[in-house]
């Protein structure tokens, strides 16, 4: 079903709906509601009436010569021409089409859904190929031709629009708008990171943290199939802050009772601060090769380089994809071995732990970590 024309109502308080994405038909209005069943308009009609909605002002002789290309002459197709805009007005109670030299669509009470402006002032985008199952006899090669070029001008048409709709509602603070637009563009261009990227973003922002979760190892997923890729390392930082954010709130729901609190004046401190040997001990030895590989990295980067311990670095540092890195950084991360970044990146938790972890690295292999990080 079309769905109501917006402020397009004409003196009677009708309004004609064309619906060309997807299988073309048109339907009557009035006072936002159907006056009756959609009704499906012939490949000629649906293509004058799409030539006419995309292109605007059209000279009547062109788009008689592209609807009717072997007809015995020219006044032949003018007449055919005629002719078919005489059927439409009588079917659809609309006068549609300013006939003369030139052609052109009359729109008052006339909505279209090939026009953009449309779509924006309803914020929906409808979906559909341009007249879809369109079937053209060989002869009418122009009108294929033609009917080819417009799709794809479409589609890009439709494409920009819904990309710049999606940059505005994020830009004002429009999550879940954010959300609805992004999902619906990627359903058709599922390789784009950065709207990958921009809908992670507006479920956290929102604070959804599950639904962000979710999105982003949707995210993974989608761009590791289409693009044979792991992705870059702008998308990987946040799909750590996500994971990470999540796991701190359910690490804190899941928080025992408080205990009682301490006398006034008594500084108490963690193992990580004292630097006990048995706690670095236990934690290290339960961690995968992998994990523990990663945490060295990261203490070199604290002592030599603390404002690139971030995942990427570390990625480039290990000679791995950053995305290999998500696994064992959330073993850090459970282990309490990273402290929570300021901003971005990560630290080892405590001074103590990095130089533990430090004095268990080789001087040689210390030496071309520092070279990897120069």
């Amino acid at each position: 079903m079309l769905s109501a024309p917006a402020d397009m109502a004409g003196p009677d308080g009708d309004s004609l709906a064309l619906h060309l994405l997807g299988a073309p038909c048109w339907q009557r209005w009035r006072a936002g509601r159907p006056l009756g069943p959609a009704v499906k308009l012939g490949i000629k009609d649906a293509a004058l009436l799409a030539i006419l909605a995309l292109e605007g002002a059209q000279p009547r002789d062109r788009v008689a010569a592209l609807l009717w290309p072997g007809a015995a002459s020219v006044q032949a197709a003018s007449l055919n021409l005629r002719q078919r805009i005489f059927r439409l007005r009588q079917a659809t109670g609309h006068p549609l089409v300013q006939a003369g030299a030139v052609l052109c669509l009359l729109p008052d009470g006339l909505e279209c859904d090939l026009w953009a402006t449309g779509w924006e002032a309803r914020q929906t985008w409808p979906e559909g190929e341009l007249l879809a199952d369109a079937a053209l006899p060989a002869a009418h090669e122009p009108l294929a031709d033609w009917l080819t070029q417009a799709r794809a001008h479409v589609a890009q048409v439709w494409q920009d629009s819904l990309w710049q709709a999606a940059r505005r509602a994020e830009a004002v603070g429009h999550h879940e708008s954010t959300v609805r637009l992004c999902r619906q563009w990627l359903r058709h261009h599922p390789c784009s990171e950065e709207q990958w990227r921009r809908l992670v973003t507006a479920h956290y922002l929102a604070g959804d943290l599950d639904t962000a979760a979710q999105a982003a190892q949707e995210a993974q997923q989608a761009l590791v199939e289409e693009m044979g890729m792991a992705p870059g390392p702008e998308t990987v930082e946040l799909i750590h802050t996500v994971l990470y954010a999540r796991r701190e709130r359910q690490h804190t729901a899941q928080e025992p009772t408080r205990p009682c609190p301490v006398c006034p004046g008594h500084k108490t401190t963690t193992p990580k601060e004292t630097g006990d040997a048995d706690w670095f001990s236990g934690q290290l030895q339960a961690l995968s090769p992998q994990a523990m590989l990663l945490a060295r990295a990261l203490a070199l980067m604290d002592a030599h380089a603390p404002l690139a311990a971030t995942v990427p670095t570390a990625a480039r540092l290990l000679n791995v994809s950053a995305l290999e890195l998500a696994a064992p950084w959330q073993e850090l991360e459970a282990a309490g071995l990273l402290q929570p970044p300021p901003q971005r990146g990560a630290r080892i938790a405590g001074t103590a732990l990095c130089s533990h972890l430090l004095a268990g690295i080789p001087t040689t292999l210390v030496d071309h970590l520092r070279g990897q990080l120069a």
